[in-house]
């Protein structure tokens, strides 16, 4: 029986990877779209070719139409039947005037010989426009039983050209389901045209997003480890003038970014984008709880030790009362210690610190590789405030 290997666990994708892959997902849409209409252009020439064939076809029979109509109606057949009438008055006469018999038959035989050159002039026309004519539909109904161009795969079309039996296809059915599959396709052509200009404009919101992102982010962490490096410490009743201007500048610089943020949503949810609705609905939410944490860092200078000692002292309560459960990010209860505030975010801002759970200050700039999947519920760390005046990212996917 084989040994079963240990495999190593999958590497979590990276905020990189995955705004890259949004990028690339954009791109290969874009390039979709792009193929489809080129499919869509050839479609409608090749149906704009068959129906100026139709209309040829169609042209050339009315005219041979037209002509053997007039050859039946025209001045020959009624000459003819003019010299017949008076073939006839001739004959009565040949036997009411006997003297002028001989020239009477003189005339007769000019008169018969008359007619057959001329009968014999209109039966050669008629037999060579009855022949093209004969020609030109046996041309159209080998080209109805095998149309060059193959039925469009959509119910968008409802003639039953196609469904019919060869022999009972005409030019005219012909025509208008090819000029009805014409329309569909220019309309089509149009919605593929639009969805590119929407996909060439979402991918540049997006772009323009990554990369206010990508600054604040680089610009919040170097912050971070110059407080570090500092030595800050939040328990300080007068802390430098300088960690103030820093910590204020953050601030300044957070709520800039979420208005940038909100533009870019408000623009996504006028479009409809449920893609881009989604991706920077994740990156507010992960701004805007670094925002509130740096609030509340703002907030702890005004206040002195003193403040915190008026209750109960961390070291009086047994252990088992230090310890809650709390929902932990995939739903199960885990338990957590609470400590006073200055405590947490000294400990926070040590050089040296590492997180050991959820909902540290150095892990709100990296929220955003774990909001970037639209969680279908809202984070364990939210409180009741932030999720009743925030919708979840995950509802915005359907417009």
């Amino acid at each position: 029986m084989p040994i079963p290997v240990r495999q190593p666990r999958k590497k979590a994708p990276t905020l990189r990877n995955v705004r890259q892959g949004i990028l690339r997902s954009i791109h290969l849409l874009l390039c979709l779209k792009e193929e489809e209409r080129d499919i869509l252009t050839s479609e409608m020439y090749s149906r704009k070719d068959a129906i100026d064939k139709v209309k040829t076809f169609m042209e050339k029979q009315a005219g041979l139409e037209k002509h053997i109509s007039q050859m039946r109606a025209g001045n020959q057949q009624k000459y003819v039947d003019t010299l017949s009438n008076e073939l006839r008055e001739l004959e009565g006469e040949i036997k009411e005037v006997e003297s002028r018999l001989a020239e009477m038959k003189s005339r007769r035989r000019h008169m018969i010989d008359e007619i057959t050159k001329r009968q014999s002039s209109v039966d050669s026309k008629l037999s060579s426009y009855e022949g093209a004519l004969s020609l030109v539909k046996k041309d159209s109904e080998q080209f109805l039983k095998t149309p060059p161009i193959a039925p469009l795969h959509s119910d968008s079309v409802p003639t039953p050209f196609f469904s019919l039996k060869p022999n009972r296809r005409t030019l005219q059915m012909a025509e208008e389901h090819w000029t009805q599959e014409l329309s569909f396709l220019e309309k089509r052509s149009l919605t593929t045209d639009h969805e590119i200009e929407a996909l060439e404009e979402g991918g540049q919101i997006w772009n323009d997003t990554v990369i206010l992102v990508t600054k604040t982010e680089a610009t919040l962490r170097n912050t971070l480890n110059q407080l570090r490096g500092e030595d800050y410490s939040i328990e300080s009743a007068k802390p430098s003038a300088a960690e103030r201007t820093e910590l204020s500048e953050v601030q300044k610089m957070l709520t800039s970014t979420l208005k940038r943020l909100d533009e870019y949503l408000h623009l996504a949810e006028e479009k409809k984008w449920s893609l881009l609705i989604c991706s920077i609905g994740a990156e507010r939410e992960a701004f805007n709880e670094a925002r509130a944490r740096f609030s509340s860092m703002l907030q702890l200078h005004h206040q002195t030790s003193e403040v915190d000692r008026e209750g109960t002292m961390v070291g009086e309560v047994p252990d088992d009362l230090l310890t809650s459960h709390t929902l932990s990010g995939d739903g199960s209860l885990s338990p957590e210690i609470h400590r006073p505030p200055e405590h947490r975010i000294k400990s926070e801002l040590e050089p040296g610190f590492e997180p050991a759970q959820k909902g540290g200050l150095e892990e709100t700039v990296h929220t955003t590789d774990q909001a970037i999947a639209c969680p279908s519920t809202p984070p364990a760390s939210r409180n009741m405030g932030d999720s009743d005046d925030e919708p979840d990212p995950a509802w915005l996917l359907s417009p």
